[in-house]
C-alpha cells in the first residue's frame, strides 16, 4: 500500500514537468515591431514594452486568456505576446505601426517633431509599410460619433519604410488626443488614432473614419 501511494504521489508531481515536456517549441513571425509583450498571457497582465523589431521569434509556451485570445511565450524571457493578434491578416496588412520611442533616434533617420519639451513629454514613432503621401500628424476632437481631427501639428508630403516619423507629444491622461493621417499606396485616405491604454499602458493605434472636426 505505501508502495502504491508513493508511486502515485511521484506520479502526480511529475505531471506538470512531463505536460511542459510535451510542448514543441515553434518559430513565429513577428512583422510588426510595435506588437506588445506582457508579463502573462494577458491583457490585464503587466504592460512591459514592444518586441521592437519585426522578425521570427520562438515560442516556447502557449496560453489561452479568459478573453479567448491565444498567447505566446517568447524564448528570450521578455514575456508573453498575443498570437491571435499576431496570426491576424488584418492586422498584417495595417500600412502603419506606432509604438514608443527614444528621443535618442538618429535624426537624419526619421523625421522629427517635438510638440513640447518636459518631462511629461512622451516620443512616438510610426513607421510606413508601403509610401505614405500627404501624411499628417493631428490633433484630435471628441464630436458625438467619436474622435476626428481638429488640426495638423506636423505635415509631411511623404513617408517611406526608410524613415519613420518621430513625435515628441504630452498626453493629458490616457485619452486619445492624437492621430496620424494620410493616403496609402492605393490612394485611399486612412485615420489613425492614437491612444495610451488605462488598462495597462500600452500604446493602441486604431482606425477610425476619416472625418474633420466642426
Amino acid at each position: 500500500m505505501k508502495r502504491w501511494l508513493a508511486a502515485l504521489c511521484l506520479f502526480a508531481l511529475c505531471l506538470p514537468f512531463a505536460a511542459l515536456a510535451e510542448f514543441t517549441p515553434y518559430l513565429q513571425r513577428i512583422t510588426r515591431p510595435d506588437e506588445p509583450i506582457f508579463d502573462g498571457p494577458g491583457y490585464d497582465a503587466g504592460y512591459v514594452s514592444t518586441v521592437r523589431e519585426a522578425g521570427v521569434y520562438t515560442i516556447v509556451g502557449e496560453a489561452l486568456d479568459e478573453e479567448g485570445n491565444l498567447w505566446g511565450r517568447l524564448k528570450s524571457g521578455a514575456g508573453w505576446v498575443d498570437l491571435t493578434h499576431v496570426r491576424s491578416p488584418e492586422i498584417a496588412a495595417l500600412p502603419v505601426s506606432a509604438g514608443f520611442a527614444e528621443a535618442s533616434l538618429p535624426v537624419d533617420a526619421a523625421h522629427t517633431y517635438l510638440m513640447e519639451d518636459s518631462e511629461y513629454t512622451v516620443w512616438l514613432v510610426f513607421h510606413a509599410y508601403e509610401p505614405l503621401t500627404d501624411v499628417r500628424f493631428v490633433s484630435l476632437a471628441l464630436t458625438e460619433e467619436g474622435f476626428a481631427i481638429d488640426r495638423t501639428l506636423h505635415a509631411l508630403p511623404e513617408m517611406t519604410a526608410e524613415q519613420p516619423l518621430l513625435t515628441g507629444v504630452v498626453f493629458p491622461g490616457d485619452m486619445t488626443t492624437y492621430g496620424l493621417h494620410f493616403r496609402d499606396g492605393s490612394g485611399a485616405r486612412r485615420f489613425f488614432a492614437v491612444s495610451i491604454s488605462g488598462r495597462n499602458g500600452m500604446l493602441i493605434l486604431e482606425e477610425w473614419p476619416v472625418a474633420e472636426a466642426p
